[in-house]
């Protein structure tokens, strides 16, 4: 019985590791055949394995794997059309299986969060509930949530919960500090607090990535500044919001340069004039 029992054990861990390896192998495959196959600039749709499930077949190989996907998050992110859920599940994975491997948590929040899902703030919200919780010493974890929760959902409630998480962590520099009370205040434009907590991100990011995004974004704030103060001109002459951006520089009410135009394609809203991407 004893000999029946033992057996049958055997037989169990065989055919779950034989499931692993089938499992990642699967996986690795599938990733090989659509780098043969996609096409460039064109949006990619991938099958990522659940986190619960890879967390659960991961037999110890926890550093291995969150490698293997962080890779793939840095990689995927310029190919993201911004609605799938293969990429949030990267993080959910990483977070997962190494919840104290910081700077995935930071980057989930600046490439995560898209106008273009609804749905992308609370994919956000829940891999960042477990980085505070198991980085209880990092202000840069809420601050770039809470970033995005302002930026990108216009939650002032919400961005304002996170920052002052990260404003009650001891190690947060000033300008943290600075950001938090401008929020209290409320007396600064959305451009000047969207511009604060970029160049917060930009003066403490230690990875080069996450400067080149606050300058990507900081840059595009100014723009979207820019066109809007000129649409409400624009509207005081002609009494009505300019269609496209041509018709800003046609009337000669401000120069904008073709490249920053191409670089960041701005629709304007003809109910008010605010300038947003496309």
């Amino acid at each position: 019985m004893r000999y029946s029992q033992r057996l049958q054990n055997i037989i169990l861990i065989l055919a779950t590791l034989a499931f692993l390896g089938l499992s990642i192998v699967a996986q690795f495959r599938y990733d090989a055949v659509w780098k043969e196959q996609y096409v460039p600039r064109a949006p990619i749709h991938k099958f990522v394995m659940p986190a619960p499930i890879v967390r659960y077949f991961s037999f110890g190989f926890d550093n291995v794997l969150v490698d293997y996907y962080w890779l793939n998050a840095v990689q995927d992110f310029t190919k993201w059309d911004r609605k799938d859920i293969y990429y949030p599940e990267y993080f959910r994975i990483i977070a997962t299986l190494d919840p104290h491997f910081e700077y995935p948590f930071m980057f989930a929040a600046l490439t995560i969060p898209s106008k273009l899902s609804p749905e992308s703030l609370s994919w956000l919200a829940d891999i960042a509930a477990i980085g505070i919780s198991a980085n209880p010493e990092s202000w840069e974890i809420p601050f770039y949530t809470g970033l995005e929760f302002f930026y990108i959902g216009k939650d002032y409630e919400r961005a304002a919960t996170y920052l002052a998480i990260a404003a009650n962590i001891p190690d947060a520099p000033f300008a943290v500090h600075n950001v938090y009370a401008l929020f209290q205040l409320r007396t600064s434009t959305d451009y000047e607090l969207s511009r604060s907590l970029f160049m917060t991100v930009l003066d403490t990011a230690e990875s080069e990535e996450s400067k080149r995004m606050a300058r990507e974004h900081i840059l595009l704030i100014d723009f979207i500044e820019t066109v809007d103060r000129a649409s409400g001109v624009y509207e005081s002459i002609h009494g009505e919001y300019p269609k496209t951006i041509e018709d800003l520089t046609k009337s000669g009410i401000v120069i904008i340069p073709p490249e920053l135009g191409e670089r960041f394609p701005l629709k304007i809203d003809q109910n008010n004039g605010k300038a947003t991407l496309r």
